[in-house]
């Protein structure tokens, strides 16, 4: 039968076939299948909808018959069907003057329940000038995450297993949302005084007699400089200046003060040295005392500031920054690990702080607010401060101890296993510890070679204070084929112990590939955190059996693959075979590691001459197995 293509209208679709030529010898009669039609799901949120088949054509060779079926199909959701929720959040840097957009899947089962398997998620722009920042994401513990990045109006798609769904996501203007952030200026004045500008604004109320420091910071364009003015005007019945010391890029310049009522001005300048060679800094510290008169809140400003090369002088334009408060307290900007602010730290922010995990600074999802150790990095460290804190109402948080390395638990050895499963195109890695003394914690950087391995999941040995299941709390694959895991414990460990067990599918079942532990961290149960070094082992497919596998192609001209598979590690012998039983080509004997073999025989002879065209033999001798394929070269 031939099939006309279906037409298809918004709620409506039309098909018809035929047998073209029939004759009565052709056409059918009695009850049978007229045709399969398959739909896909738009929506994946859908509760049930009805197929209906209003009317039947029937085409006899001579007539028609015209049956108004009324027959109707209810279609409900499988339990098993993958649903797709989304949330969309504002990202946190701009893009071309515009914000971007979070988008974050969800996979649940048809009855909302989370599924926890790991399951791709594709992410497109269908129309529109965005990109997202990762196309691809496995999804951990149901949810998926990518950033959309571009300007105006974008139409994307999400694909999860066979569920597609279309979204319309507008990227708005900062102009659209957020009013003109006022920049910071040239130099500015912090109540910091590290060097630099830590961006603190204001002290709390001091008390009379106490005396406080102002640093002054240059923020940009302070390269080659051989001097510069700052003015700062203040209430003189609240404060008295003490003095002024030069710092930071303009240490070893002189400083000339010249004091007036409410007002100091300060000239600092190179005498046969300089000029600054860095283009930020601190360039002096002013010092000042409380009086009687002081009453909260008060303040100190900066009025001028001029930057001169020794023949250029420049008046810079004064903005954000140009002042502080005194009396006021300053709004903290010590790390918490409350991440939500309702309080506590609970699982909720162990929630946000697993979709940051395994960030760097430059990744969409870096966010400053997780990397708790500011090391520009939200890994291991960061995460046993954070389990410190779990459960217990926020406060200032208690850093995890710096990695010290390995002279805490100085006897422990972390070791790789790995051993096939069942099926023979998986392999499990087992990760162990040895002589380990009170770790309650661990982080693991796994790298696998992704052209040859395919991760398939992970379990803990031991009971997560955070998972459930067996399951690792933090596992992030931000690139494929890099892992990060990281954990804290119900109980701590002692002595030689499993740590974590990872399965791998072989997607190369003939190549042997190493797996690297290029970082191993643990921790005790106080936060001290100690390195364990880098182990490496290789990782091959092992199968259930022996086998000689049918050469390909066959025929062949002039050469051959011949695929065998070894369970075990021994003495081996593949050799090529003529019609008369002669060996005439060995191709590999001796002792040959388990594993899915191959190897190209070239159709010549032991001695390099080419054969003529005909049957051959290949057998495989290992052990007391014994099996020969037929092969034609043919030419």
């Amino acid at each position: 039968a031939v099939a006309l293509p279906p037409v298809v209208t918004s709620n409506r679709v039309s098909f018809a076939s035929g047998i073209l030529g029939a004759t009565n010898a052709h056409v059918v009669s009695g009850e049978g299948l007229l045709g399969v039609f398959r739909f896909r799901v738009r929506n994946s949120n859908f509760t049930g909808t009805e197929v209906s088949v209003p009317r039947v054509v029937l085409q006899s060779r001579n007539a028609a018959d015209v049956v108004t079926a009324g027959i109707s199909a209810e279609i409900v959701p499988a339990q098993s069907r993958l649903v797709m929720r989304f949330k969309l959040t504002q990202g946190e840097e701009p893009f071309n003057g515009y914000h971007t957009s979070v988008v974050q899947v969800e996979i649940v089962d048809a009855l909302g329940a989370t599924i926890t398997d790991g399951i791709p998620v594709y992410f497109d722009v269908a129309s529109g000038d965005g990109t997202f920042t990762e196309t691809e994401v496995m999804t951990h513990n149901g949810l998926a995450t990518s950033e959309l990045k571009g300007t105006g109006e974008q139409k994307v798609t999400v694909t999860a297993g066979s569920v597609t769904e279309d979204l319309t996501i507008q990227l708005l203007t900062f102009s659209e949302t957020d009013p003109t952030p006022q920049s910071l200026a040239a130099v500015v004045l912090d109540m910091n005084t590290q060097s630099g500008d830590q961006g603190q604004r204001s002290i709390a109320a001091p008390n009379v007699g106490d005396t406080f420091t102002i640093d002054v910071v240059a923020t940009r364009d302070a390269i080659g400089l051989a001097g510069y003015q700052v003015v700062l005007e203040y209430d003189a019945t609240h404060f008295n200046f003490e003095r002024f010391d030069v710092t930071g890029i303009f240490a070893g310049a002189s400083p000339i003060t010249i004091p007036e009522t409410g007002r100091i001005s300060i000239n600092a300048a190179f005498l046969g040295s300089g000029p600054t060679a860095e283009s930020s800094g601190s360039v002096g510290q002013a010092t000042f005392s409380v009086l009687e008169g002081f009453s909260a809140p008060s303040s100190i400003t900066l009025t001028t500031a001029v930057f001169s090369t020794g023949t250029e002088q420049e008046t810079l334009e004064l903005g954000a920054g140009s002042g502080v408060a005194i009396g006021i307290e300053p709004v903290s900007t010590t790390p918490s690990s409350d991440f939500n602010g309702d309080g506590e730290v609970g699982f909720p922010d162990f929630i946000m702080f697993a979709q940051a995990f395994g960030a760097t600074t430059g990744d969409a999802k870096y966010d400053a607010r997780f990397d708790l150790d500011s090391s520009g990095d939200i890994g291991f460290s960061d995460f046993i401060t954070f389990a410190q804190a779990f459960g217990k109402p926020a406060g200032k948080i208690t850093r995890a101890s710096k990695i010290v390395g390995p002279n805490i638990n100085g006897n422990t050895q972390i070791h790789m296993q790995t051993h096939t499963t069942n099926s023979p195109e998986e392999v499990e890695l087992t990760v162990q510890l040895s002589e380990v003394g009170n770790v309650q914690g661990y982080g693991l950087q796994i790298n696998y070679d992704p052209s040859v391995l395919a991760f398939s999941g992970a379990t803990n040995a031991h009971a997560s204070q955070f998972a459930t299941d067996q399951s690792i709390a933090l596992l992030t694959e931000h690139k494929v084929g890099t892992l990060h895991l990281s954990d804290v414990l119900q109980s701590s460990l002692n002595g030689n112990t499993d740590l974590a067990h990872l399965r791998f599918r072989v997607i190369a079942p003939t190549a042997t590939s190493k797996i690297e532990i290029s970082e191993a961290l643990v921790a005790s149960p106080t936060g001290q955190i100690a390195t364990l070094g880098v182990k490496q082992t290789d990782v091959r497919a092992i199968p259930n059996g022996y086998a000689l596998n049918q050469n390909h192609p066959n025929p062949f001209n002039p050469d051959t693959i011949v695929p065998f598979s070894l369970p075990q590690t021994g003495e081996m012998h593949l050799a090529i075979y003529n019609t008369l039983g002669q060996e005439i080509r060995l191709l590999t004997s001796g002792i040959k590691e388990a594993g899915f073999h191959r190897i190209t025989w070239d159709g010549k002879n032991q001695n390099g001459q080419i054969l003529a065209s005909g049957i051959y033999f290949v057998r495989l001798q290992a052990g007391s197995y014994r099996s020969v394929r037929k092969m034609m070269l043919l030419k």
